[in-house]
């Protein structure tokens, strides 16, 4: 009976160890909780990290851009004159000094110009008289009996009257001269004329204007033909770009590969209302043979 009491201590013995060896050198299932638990371990000896979007290849770290205008105008109807035509259309490219669009004259302008020009004539006349009279009274009250209270009260009276004439024609003067401007600015500014040569981007005559957007809310919107690419860096890499710098430019469409100076880095983020990671706007400069629009690919070589 002690033998078979031994032998069955044996077995279970021989099992128990068995056991504990599957379970020490068979892999373990790799459910969620032995996962979640690894990672938890993993952060508590090696540091917690977390993954970022940045790419990097062995020329530099790569940016997605896109390719959009130097400059952009943005022209709007002046509500105080009447509008009389517009001379251009979407998709026109023009050159700078082109008339846009432009109003109707009041005929009458030069007429009223000449009617002030002419009473510069009168008021040029009524300073000197009143310069005159003026140094007159001046002598006047000089050579007067100083104990004649009353004389002496009346040339000093009449001194200052026209000291107040002189002033009073000189702020007509002033009012006039704004005036002829006035003018000749309503004349000249009849015709709307481009301040660079560019793509008419934009001819909006919808009566449901946008006044949050500038694209919206102008008449006329102009691009230049210049374009740059615009990329959006953040501020872990933001000390990596710099005005001059050379980057490489690939455009995805055509696959083109362009070697490309960077044109300005923003000095504020484009998300400073935000507590997200702060990005900055850099432009990027491009050949005026790429389309408006077309996606880029932009590799900042690594310092």
């Amino acid at each position: 009976m002690k033998k078979v009491f031994k032998w069955v201590g044996i077995v279970v013995a021989i099992l128990v160890v068995g056991f504990f060896a599957l379970n020490l050198f068979a892999p373990k299932p790799a459910n969620v909780e032995d996962q979640e638990m690894a990672n938890a371990m993993q952060g508590m000896y090696m540091g917690d990290s977390t993954q970022s979007d940045l790419v990097e290849t062995e020329k530099g770290i790569v940016y997605n851009g896109k390719v959009v205008p130097v400059d952009t105008f943005y022209y709007s109807k002046d509500p105080t004159l009447t509008f009389n035509d517009v001379y251009v259309k979407e998709g026109d490219i023009i050159e700078k000094e082109t008339i846009l669009f432009d109003y109707k004259i009041d005929d009458s302008i030069d007429s009223q110009i000449q009617v002030l020009e002419k009473d510069f004539l009168n008021m040029k006349q009524d300073l000197d008289d009143y310069y005159t009279r003026v140094e007159n009274l001046k002598q006047e009250i000089a050579q007067a009996d100083k104990s004649d209270k009353v004389y002496v009260n009346y040339l000093e009276v009449e001194l200052n009257n026209a000291s107040k004439h002189i002033d009073e024609v000189k702020v007509n003067w002033i009012n006039a001269e704004a005036k002829i401007e006035k003018l000749k600015e309503m004349k000249t500014d009849g015709k709307i004329k481009s301040d660079i040569g560019g793509l008419v981007y934009k001819v909006n005559e919808s009566t449901s204007i946008d006044p949050s957007s500038k694209t919206g809310s102008a008449y006329i919107v102009l691009y230049s033909t210049a374009k740059k690419v615009r990329i959006s860096v953040s501020e872990y890499e933001y000390q990596l770009v710099s005005p001059g710098q050379d980057v490489e430019v690939t455009i995805e469409s055509t696959k083109k590969t362009y070697t490309c100076k960077v044109l300005s880095v923003d000095l504020m983020p484009n998300n400073l209302e935000t507590e997200d990671t702060s990005y900055y706007n850099v432009e990027i400069e491009i050949p005026e043979e790429v389309p408006y629009g077309y996606s880029a690919i932009v590799t900042v070589p690594k310092q």
